[in-house]
């Protein structure tokens, strides 16, 4: 008897495999069809007002190390020029899931199956680092001096101790490396760790000598516990009302930053492939542009003692597909030019986006890339990072008031003065499909206008994770510099960038 139900379950699982493959054939066929956009021109002026300059809290440009000390990045010599060259002010230390594994006292990540179970993706992580004669401690600490980077470090708080967590902090004081904040566990929120934490009561006492080790020998080092983001209006299905409840109850603590995750929506349900990125599109603009006043009422909403701030320590778009196109960059130089628009109080104190392995690739041999050294390429958001951090970090600007002479939809344009260069930069994202005539209200002699550009959303700098299913979709992002003896621009579809006068 068991062995027919045996055969059964068998040929139950071979005919789902040959249903799934047979869709997946399908689709990849109707993702060949193209969608031809009626283009259009429009001209648009613009004024911009320099009364009332915005100073920008530079620890918005961080970044989450995710699970790169695999390897030694620190001994990189392009890595750390491209990363150096960002501008990148933060570095989320050990990473995300990683953290709550982490042991600083033993070699690599200091994992050992021999000593305590860890979960099945950090054994990967085990093998790979095990015969390094030192902790990957060492090698962030090499990174952060050459790249000039802050740290906030995400402490073990589910098989590690204070004492661990003090010698951590100690070490990287001892460096002179700044520790902006201590995150205390990563991602408890989430569905696999509530066997662990099924209340918020379990995990404030679970953190509570973690409080108290903290404030007696570091006082001066902000605390963050896990929360959630969330809109009041609504508060509807079963997760967010726990954590609704979970917010409330963490909110009475002794600590200063609620810790919060995002990853924005992608539409991959679209079965022609370029509405995949035409409506993912129009949902992430809508969301981009919610979510810092949305968030930023809610915590405030559930406040009773003095206001705490925000550490997004982890933010992207939440798909594969959506890696390295320009589609993700015109996202993430928007999300954060949203954040210092938005962000009147600075309550967005640290934002680490996911993650540096993204920014900063591995490049194969074989294939071109917008822009390479050696070993490593720049991906899309590269580009609409460093456009971003170029004028705030290095010019060191101030965002100003801007009016257009009309709104179109998907096209974004911000402005910044810099008295160190007494210079004048308007951060531009267009994904709208059309062609901006844009014409400035100075006169001028010459406009340096830096940019990239594609044909469509989904193009990339070299390498995508769509492309292995869609071979025929590989557009490719290309990097312009011009310089512009008058005072309108054009500019061209689906590209972004910085002009500057």
């Amino acid at each position: 008897m068991k062995k027919k139900i045996l055969k059964y379950v068998l040929i139950c699982f071979l005919l789902l495999v040959i249903v799934k493959q047979f869709q997946k054939k399908k689709n990849i066929k109707k993702d060949n069809q193209e969608i031809v956009l009626d283009n259009q021109t429009f001209d648009i002026s613009i004024h911009i007002d320099k009364s009332f300059p915005k100073q920008i809290n530079r620890n918005i440009f961080g970044m989450n190390t995710g699970f790169v000390w695999n390897t030694e990045i620190d001994k990189d010599s392009n890595f750390v020029h491209l990363l150096k060259s960002s501008n990148n002010q933060i570095l989320r230390f050990p990473g995300g899931g990683v953290a709550n594994d982490y042991q600083p006292d033993e070699p690599g990540y200091g994992y050992n199956p021999l000593k305590r179970p860890i979960a099945k993706p950090l054994i990967m992580l085990y093998n790979q680092t095990k015969d390094r004669k030192y902790n990957i401690i060492e090698n962030f600490i090499s990174l952060c001096h050459q790249s000039n980077a802050k740290a906030i470090y995400c402490a073990n708080v589910l098989n590690g101790s204070p004492e661990k967590m003090l010698y951590v902090i100690k070490k990287l004081k001892e460096q002179n490396i700044e520790v902006v904040g201590v995150e205390l566990g990563n991602e408890f929120n989430l569905g696999n760790y509530r066997h662990i934490f099924p209340n918020a009561k379990v995990y404030t006492d679970t953190i509570k000598r973690y409080i108290h080790a903290l404030r007696k020998y570091h006082p001066d080092i902000p605390i963050g516990l896990i929360a959630e983001p969330l809109n009041l209006n609504q508060l509807t299905d079963k997760r967010s009302q726990f954590m609704h409840k979970w917010n409330l109850a963490i909110s009475q603590e002794d600590f200063d930053a609620y810790i919060i995750h995002h990853y924005f929506p992608f539409d991959d349900r679209q079965k022609v492939f370029d509405n995949i990125y035409l409506k993912s599109s129009n949902l992430i603009d809508s969301a981009t542009s919610e979510f810092v006043p949305n968030t930023i009422q809610y915590f405030k909403s559930i406040q009773k003692n003095k206001a705490k701030k925000l550490w997004l320590t982890e933010w992207n778009i939440w798909n594969a597909y959506a890696f390295n196109t320009f589609l993700q960059a015109d996202f993430v130089g928007t999300f954060l030019n949203q954040i210092i628009a938005q962000d009147s109080n600075y309550v967005f104190d640290v934002t680490c986006m996911h993650d540096i392995g993204g920014l900063i690739a591995g490049a194969k041999n074989n294939i071109q890339y917008t822009y390479k050294e050696n070993t490593r390429f720049a991906s899309a958001t590269y580009f609409s990072y460093k456009f971003l951090t170029d004028i705030v970090i290095k010019d060191e600007a101030q965002i100003v008031a801007i009016e257009l002479s009309q709104q179109i939809k998907q096209f974004k344009l911000y402005a910044y003065y810099s008295t160190k260069t007494n210079q004048q930069y308007l951060y531009f994202s267009n994904s709208s499909g059309h062609q901006i005539n844009l014409k400035i209200d100075a006169v001028v002699k010459s406009i340096n206008y830096n940019y990239i550009v594609a044909n469509k959303l989904y193009a990339h700098t070299g390498e995508a994770h769509f492309i292995k299913d869609n071979p025929t979709k590989n557009e490719f992002i290309e990097l312009k510099k011009e310089t512009i003896q008058n005072n309108t621009i054009s500019i061209k579809p689906y590209s972004l960038g910085v002009i500057q006068y």
